[in-house]
C-alpha cells in the first residue's frame, strides 16, 4: 500500500509542479497597466490608437430654460469622433482642449472660451462615451453674452495622446445671434 502511494505521488507531483510555473502570458496587473497608459500604450506599436480626430456634423449649439429661474442657458452639444489608421472609430486616452473663437473661417476672431477635459482617467472615459454612436460627447456651457455679441463661430479641438502624438479640428458653428 505503501508503495503504490509512493508511486501516485512520483507520478502526480510533477504535473501539479508544473501547473505551477508561469506560462508566459501576462498577468492580470500587466494587462491593467497596458490599459492604463503602461508601456504597450506609450509607444506607437498599439494598432488601434487613434490617428485622425473629427468634430461631428451633429455639433450644435443649444439651449434650455431654466425652470426654476426662466433664464436662458446656452452650451455646446460637442461630439467628438476618434478614427484609428484603418479608418474605424475607436476610443483614446488623452488631454483634450476645445477653444471658441469669434467668426467663420475667413473671418477674423478672438478666443470666447476655452474648455479642457482629461480623458485618462478612465471614469471621465467612460463617462463622455456614447456607445450608440460611438464617439466622445460633451456639453460645454456657454456665456449668454458670446452669443449675442457674433453669430458664427470657430470650434477647434486639439487632443494630447499619450504617445505625444496631437490629433486637431475644427468647424465652425452657428449661433442665435439673439
Amino acid at each position: 500500500m505503501a508503495r503504490r502511494l509512493f508511486h501516485l505521488l512520483a507520478l502526480t507531483l510533477p504535473l501539479l509542479l508544473a501547473g505551477c510555473a508561469p506560462s508566459g502570458e501576462p498577468t492580470v496587473e500587466e494587462g491593467a497597466e497596458a490599459l492604463l497608459g503602461g508601456p504597450a500604450l506609450r509607444g506607437s506599436n498599439w494598432p488601434f490608437q487613434p490617428t485622425r480626430l473629427r468634430i461631428h456634423p451633429l455639433t450644435r449649439i443649444g439651449s434650455d430654460t431654466d425652470a426654476a429661474t426662466g433664464q436662458v442657458e446656452y452650451f455646446i452639444d460637442l461630439q467628438i469622433d476618434l478614427v484609428d489608421q484603418f479608418g474605424h472609430s475607436t476610443k483614446g486616452v488623452g488631454e483634450l482642449r476645445f477653444e471658441l473663437l469669434s467668426g467663420g473661417e475667413a473671418e477674423r476672431s478672438e478666443r470666447l472660451e476655452v474648455w479642457r477635459i482629461d480623458i485618462t482617467d478612465l471614469a471621465a472615459n467612460t463617462m463622455h462615451y456614447d456607445w450608440v454612436t460611438r464617439m466622445y460627447r460633451f456639453n460645454l456651457t456657454l456665456p449668454p453674452q458670446r452669443l449675442a455679441q457674433h453669430r458664427r463661430f470657430r470650434l477647434q479641438a486639439f487632443m494630447q495622446l499619450p504617445n505625444g502624438n496631437r490629433l486637431q479640428h475644427e468647424a465652425v458653428l452657428e449661433g442665435s445671434g439673439n
